[in-house]
């Protein structure tokens, strides 16, 4: 089946993405396009994504950033998907606009999208239990702003790891550390593995589509592929269909902070007043000094791009195995502590869109469209 059978039918209803130009946005139009009786209202902020979503919906709002206007967007929408992105800064106050969007045009259900790193983790015995992050503890405070009012508008938190598919970050990252050689995760037998936090974007973008529609509770949900039981298994997986050999994948049995480089960007990232004020600091420094700090805190050589020749070096129907690979703190979370929680989001009326083999030849074809593969040169035989 091509995934879209299993939507089902509703009476017409109208449901607004925020954030549609984004990467999760554009996937979630293509789905509602294809859905009996649903229609889609792309919301963007600014003109300079219209690109992006023409031919995706025939109703297009630019809110130019001004509540009144999203108000005016959402007055004829049944159900409202939020999957907008934005500075870490500004996510608290962009849920509770949105919020009062919602109530002020009768909105009767929102979807918000939060995130894994919203999870509490203590990373050692002495630290706080909160998420680590600065961007998990604004989600987080999102979470509990929106969850905290009293709303006629039904709502459901939904935490996502990390999403992986057409036109995912995380999905050319973990292709061109495959093809590159570069540890990617801890080894299945490690004591830091895990069962990844993973969930592909056509999925969740339908999972969302149904409970916008149902008449499921509201509250918080998770949602995970159930396809992966290690991150060794998603790799592996992965190099398989791009017809990569297995000994590319590179997998450690510790995983360790570093480098220096790695351990500062996120320190600057997770205080952002910090970095403001490190920056001024730093660009009033004598050049030698510059010079002696960029020395030290420059990250190893990258790996040289790999030619189709060399890439398939083995025989081997295994990873290669290394002693110790070097992450920064949020990597870490992500591979060891992002482990698959619940409660999950339910099925209602509808089902995951696609499986594991479907979502695996999807990304694919998409990074070969894309000329991703050809970059790093790898060539599909199909």
């Amino acid at each position: 089946m091509s995934g879209n059978e299993h939507l089902g039918c509703w009476p017409l209803s109208r449901v607004a993405v925020v954030g549609a130009g984004g990467f999760m946005g554009t996937t979630l139009l293509k789905i509602i396009s294809k859905v009996p009786d649903c229609e889609a209202v792309a919301v963007i902020r600014y003109p300079r994504s219209l690109p992006l979503v023409l031919g995706l919906s025939e109703s297009v709002v630019a809110t130019e950033g001004r509540t009144d206007l999203l108000a005016d967007a959402l007055s004829t929408c049944d159900a409202v998907i939020d999957v907008s992105v934005g500075p870490a800064s500004e996510i608290p106050t962009s849920a509770l606009q949105l919020a009062q969007s919602c109530q002020k045009a009768g909105v009767k259900r929102l979807v918000y999208t939060s995130s894994a790193s919203a999870q509490s983790v203590k990373r050692s015995p002495y630290s706080l239990n909160r998420p680590p992050t600065y961007y998990g503890r604004q989600k987080l405070r999102a979470e509990e702003t929106l969850l905290g009012r009293s709303m006629e508008t039904e709502l459901a938190v939904i935490r996502p790891g990390l999403i992986w598919g057409p036109r995912s970050s995380w999905t050319i990252r973990h292709v061109t550390e495959i093809a590159g050689a570069a540890v990617v995760a801890p080894s299945s037998d490690s004591k830091d593995a895990s069962a990844p936090n993973l969930a592909f974007s056509e999925n969740l973008a339908s999972k969302m589509l149904g409970w916008a529609l149902s008449e499921a509770l509201g509250g918080s949900y998770y949602f995970a592929d159930p396809w992966w039981s290690s991150w060794e298994d998603y790799f592996l997986s992965l190099a398989a269909t791009l017809e990569i050999s297995p000994s590319n994948v590179v997998v450690a049995r510790k995983l360790r902070s570093g480098p220096p480089s790695r351990l500062l960007f996120e320190f600057l990232s997770n205080h952002p007043e910090v970095a403001r004020r490190s920056k001024t600091a730093f660009t009033s420094l004598p050049e030698q000094a510059v010079d002696g700090i960029k020395a030290i805190l420059r990250p190893p050589t990258p790996p040289p791009v790999p030619r189709p020749q060399t890439l398939m070096v083995s025989n081997s129907s295994r990873p290669t195995v290394v002693d110790t690979g070097r992450f920064t703190p949020t990597d870490i979370d992500v591979l060891c502590r992002w482990a698959e929680p619940t409660p999950q989001l339910d099925d209602g009326p509808c089902p995951l869109q696609v499986d594991k083999e479907q979502a695996l030849q999807t990304t694919a074809s998409w990074l070969s469209s894309s000329g991703h593969l050809d970059h790093l040169g790898i060539g599909l035989h199909r």
